[in-house]
This record gives structure tokens, sequence and C-alpha cells, in this order.
């Protein structure tokens, strides 16, 4: 029995029904996986534990890769491939300044006009998207070295990430379009922005358009801001090829964050910043310390880097560990709530939608519990909503458990009525969702629920 998180949705994308809802989805090949493991007899959680055994030190092998093999580091490349990995640490939210910052981004409404990563974990810790699209990337761009063409990792784009694959377009096109000099980024910010607006009218059911927003306001991007004061820094070191490369990778956050100024569109942009604009910046900084026309870095010089960036590391896991820690102990795992969650998990209701989303993570092919995050994404809150009455009729029935269970009931009524909750991340603090979907005032009729059986359990203090 494990379960933990390092990534705030990996207890959704790690659960069996949902990766099986979304294993077809072009970019989500990662879901296909899972569902392969529970059916083999992993259970999320151990599946959570394997990738992150097992992918970072492929990441870490494939990045070494890329970078002797592309030229870019000809000295160092292991720790060139760690500062990609690692440096993050120092440049999100999980330095504790930078932590404050996010949480006066917030407050202030500043992610109206700036976009900065909002999430306190590595992306390459999230299984098992975007995981599994580095590790698609990285082999794609081996192949596309070795061939001396981008043609591997144009036809890799449709199974990544889209928070991933839109900024590896701009990069590929920009490539194709290097004739026309500088020129070429705006062409490739115009070229990609048409695709996202033909996808978004033509490729995208009505529930996913839920998340977007129409605005042609521009951002400002965390990462775009720090790549212009390396690339000034490091422009001297390259020409010819490789420049034209980084100066692409210093322009693509910037067009991730702004690609709605063409198309109108845009998606959560502080994703965008979290799974490409922080790696994009790191490797950035390798280059810049490890540079290829500089002298070889000192081993002295490259242990010390080696051992600060690990110790970073350490630090965070430790934090992931607290972290972890606290959620597990709010709720005792008695003997009769594992019996529970393993024999008739869809009747177990705990008054925390967080911890009740990642208890269905315990077991192989385990069902959700009676109050789960994923019942309120994309369509499926039209297909759970009448479920949600009958639980939340049965359970409102006795007054103690009503009030127990009032908070989340407070929480999953607001999702529901946007089928996702209003995130301003996702808006920009300017346009509502617009109309309602679900009326969760409505009662579920008393004959229909009236067979039902649902076994409740509480945390200890305060949860989600």
């Amino acid at each position: 029995m494990v379960y933990y998180g390092n990534g705030y949705d990996e207890c959704v994308y790690l659960q069996y029904w949902f990766s099986i809802l979304t294993s077809k989805v072009a970019w989500r090949p990662g879901q296909a996986l899972v569902t392969w493991l529970h059916e083999y007899g992993i259970s999320g959680g151990r599946i959570n534990l394997l990738f992150d055994l097992l992918l970072p030190s492929t990441l870490f092998l494939l990045l070494v890769k890329v970078l002797k093999d592309s030229r870019f580091l000809l000295h160092r490349p292991e720790t060139g491939a760690l500062i990609v990995l690692l440096f993050p640490i120092f440049i999100s939210p999980l330095n504790p300044i930078l932590l404050e910052m996010r949480n006066i981004w917030m407050d202030t409404g500043a992610y109206t006009w700036i976009t900065i990563p909002e999430s306190s974990q590595l992306a390459w810790l999230r299984s098992p998207e975007p995981q599994v699209s580095y590790v698609l990337l990285l082999m794609a761009i081996i192949f596309s070295v070795r061939l001396r063409s981008v043609v591997p990792v144009l036809c890799s784009i449709p199974l990544l990430y889209s928070f991933l694959g839109l900024p590896c377009l701009y990069v590929c096109v920009s490539w194709c379009l290097r004739r026309f000099g500088w020129m070429r980024l705006i062409l490739s910010a115009l070229i990609c922005s048409a695709c996202v607006l033909a996808y978004t009218r033509f490729g995208v059911a009505r529930e996913t358009l839920n998340y977007t927003v129409h605005s042609h306001l521009p951002l400002l991007s965390w990462c775009g801001l720090l790549n212009l004061i390396l690339f000034k820094k490091m422009r001297g070191h390259f020409s010819g090829d490789h420049l034209l490369w980084i100066e692409a990778f210093v322009w693509a956050p910037w067009f991730a964050a702004n690609q709605q100024i063409v198309s109108g569109i845009v998606i959560v942009p502080s994703n965008a910043e979290q799974y490409v604009g922080l790696l994009v910046t790191s490797f950035l900084v390798s280059v810049l310390v490890l540079g290829r026309e500089k002298p070889p870095c000192e081993q002295s010089n490259a242990t010390k880097i080696t051992v600060g960036l690990l110790f970073a590391y350490v630090a965070c896991t430790a934090q992931i560990y607290a972290d972890n820690k606290k959620w597990n102990g709010i709720l005792e795992l008695s003997p009769e709530l594992l019996t529970d969650l393993s024999e008739r998990s869809p009747e177990v209701a705990i008054n925390d939608v967080y911890l009740g989303t990642t208890l269905s993570l315990l077991y192989p092919k385990q069902p959700a519990l009676k109050f789960s995050f994923p019942k309120v994404y994309y369509g499926e809150a039209s297909r759970s909503i009448t479920e949600y009455r009958c639980a939340k009729g049965v359970l409102s029935k006795d007054p103690i458990i009503k009030e127990k269970f009032q908070r989340l009931f407070t929480h999953l009524d607001g999702a529901y009525q946007y089928e996702t909750e209003d995130n301003p991340i996702t808006n920009l603090g300017r346009a509502a969702y617009g109309e309602r979907f679900h009326d969760t005032s409505a009662i579920a009729d008393d004959n229909l629920c009236a067979s039902w059986k649902i076994t409740p359990y509480f945390v200890s203090g305060r949860g989600y």
C-alpha cells in the first residue's frame, strides 16, 4: 500500500477510471501507460513511485546525450543536465522568496499582467504527465540531432502534453523559417497562433473550451524576462545554428504566454511557464555557465555546482515528505477504512475532496471514492451530477454528518456549477465562464437514492 503526491493533481491522473477516460487523447500517452499498469496489478500510488524512481534517471541520461550530441556543451554535460533538472528550484515557488512573491501575485491580481510558475513542485516529478512527454521529446531530439532534421520532433508534438507541445512547435517552426532572419520569430508566432485558433474552433470539445478565455491582452513572462537577461550575457558566445536555436528558446516562453494576441484564445499560461519555461531558462543557465566556447569548467567548480544543486533537491524532497506526512496524519487509515477502500470504494465518502481523491490510488483498478476531483472535470460533471445530488441528500439527513461535510459540499457545489472551479489563473481575472452548467441546489429524487449505502469518514482538523 503506497500513496503520496509530489504534484497537486497527480491523484487525478493516476486514477484508473480517469486514466481510461483520457488514454485515447493523443497528447496524453502517459495515461495509456497508467491504465496498462493498473491492469497489470499496480496501484496508482505504486505507479507514482515507479515513475519517480525510473523517469528522473532516464531524463538525466537522455539530457546528457542531447547536450553532448547537439554540441551545446562540449564539457561537463552531466553537470549541465543537473542544472537543467534542478535549477528550477531557485526560480520557481520552490524558492521560499518566490513562493511569497507568488502569494502576492495572487492576492494583488498581478496575474492579469505577468504570468509566473504557480506550482511548488518540480515539473518532471509530476506523473504521468509531463514526465512521459519529456522522455518522448528528448528521444525525438536525439533522433533529430542524428538525422539533422526537425521532423522527428515535429512528429512527436501531437503526443506531447499540450503545454509542452505548443512551445516546441514554435521553436521548430522558427528553425524551419531560419532564412527569414529575425522575422522568423514573429512569423512563427503568427503561424502557431493560427494553429491554436484553428484547433480551438474545430478540434476541441465544448467542455475543453470552458478552460479558455477570449483575450488579446499582452502578458509579461517571468521566465521570458529571465531569458532576456541571460541572452544578453551569452549572445557573444554563440553563432550560426546554435545562436538561432538559442534565440528561439529565449522567445518561446513569451510566445506561450502571449499566443492569444493573435488567436484570441489562452488557457492557463502559468502551466507553460511551469512545464517549459523553467526548463528552457535552466537550459540557458547551463549553457551560460558551461558554455561551449568558454574554457572547460574546472572540476572543483563543477563539484560545487553539483553539490549545491543536490543539496537544494534534498531540501525539496524533505519538504514534499513533510507535506505528505501532514496529509497522511489528518485521517486515520484504520483496518475498517482500508477494507472499505479495497472492497467497496465507490460507497466511501470522506469529507475532504483532495484526500478522498488521493485515497482512490491505494489499490489496482480501484474505483474513485464518492467525492473525487475527476468527477467535476470536463464532461464528467454531466454524468456524475445525479450521483452527487444523491450522495449529498443521503448524508444531509443526519445533521451531524451534514455539518462535517458542509465545507466539502460548498466547494463541490461551486465546482459542479462550472464543471471546474473558476480558477483566476485560467481566465486571468477578466472573463467569467458564463452561464452555469448545473444547478447544485436541486434535490435528487428520494426514490432514486433510497437504496444508496454510503459510509462516511471524517478528517481531523482542517483539510483541503
